[in-house]
């Protein structure tokens, strides 16, 4: 069932990055948009839980570890905004989506995760996708705009090791509700001031609001994945979500599909087969 959940968090947050792109595509305001994501987010997960309540035994606890999980998630993102002003999407978007190995990773060394070899091979090829979504002509090298990059992977990496390492202790529609809840106000502050996109304000609510319904989609199943399945698989499984959104990408725009695109979707395939042994 664990594995189940992670690939429909997969699936989900595959349909997120799309819809960010859909919201890119239409020149969207994002201040305005982050406002309707996580207010919509918050709001249905605080809905969901008065319609299914859960005992609360300790409150601080909960809400200090969704703000310990948002501020590791708002720095990454920064890292993330500050790695493309500098380097192009197609360089920076798959050295973030290292974040589900680089979790995977963590949790072998704090958590004392251990996996099937054919589960090791699993993550290596699911690495391999990722990075043969950078094109040709886009090469590895420590700039600046690939170390931020990195970085925000790290940093992305460790806020899932906070929530896998304390999954057994969380209720988790609250535990969701607070986390986007201590994020509106942030969030709204670092794209305001460091992106500086701006952009309509027309379809922002109808695209924030699908944003925030898909993510809390994709958290709830990450944590209900969680609760009983290997974080080192769960991670590198999500992380694949990059080629979902690729995949969207190029049914909505024909996107032409090269022989890399091809051989990793194929190899992602093959790595979710392989991690589920």
């Amino acid at each position: 069932m664990w594995f189940a959940l992670a690939l429909f968090s997969m699936l989900a947050y595959g349909v997120l990055d799309f819809l960010f792109k859909v919201a890119e595509a239409s020149e969207l305001d994002f201040s305005n948009l982050f406002l309707y994501y996580y207010w919509t987010a918050s709001l249905a997960a605080f809905a969901l839980f008065a319609l299914f309540p859960e005992k609360i035994l300790d409150f601080s606890f909960l809400a200090f570890f969704a703000v310990a999980q948002v501020s590791l998630y708002l720095l990454a993102n920064v890292l993330k905004l500050e790695s493309l002003k500098h380097v192009k999407s197609i360089l920076a978007y798959p050295l973030f989506a290292l974040h589900g190995v680089i979790a995977a990773v963590l949790a072998f060394f704090f958590l004392g995760e251990s996996l099937q070899p054919l589960q090791y091979f699993g993550i290596a090829l699911s690495v391999a996708a990722i990075l043969l979504l950078v094109e040709k002509r886009h090469h590895f090298t420590l700039s600046r705009g690939a170390l931020f990059a990195l970085g925000a992977a790290v940093f992305f990496a460790a806020s899932e090791l906070i929530v896998a390492a304390v999954i057994d202790n969380l209720v988790i529609l609250p535990f969701i509700a607070l986390s986007y809840f201590f994020a509106i106000g942030p969030t709204f502050v670092l794209e305001k001031n460091l992106h500086k996109r701006g952009g309509k304000k027309k379809g922002s609510l109808k695209i924030g609001a699908a944003m925030g319904l898909t993510n809390l989609a994709a958290f709830s199943s990450m944590l209900l994945a969680l609760q009983s399945g290997p974080a080192s698989v769960i991670f590198p499984v999500i992380a694949l979500s990059l080629l979902v959104s690729v995949v969207l990408s190029m049914a909505a725009y024909h996107e032409k599909i090269n022989f890399m695109k091809k051989l990793a979707i194929a190899l992602a395939l093959i790595a979710i087969i392989v991690m589920h042994i």
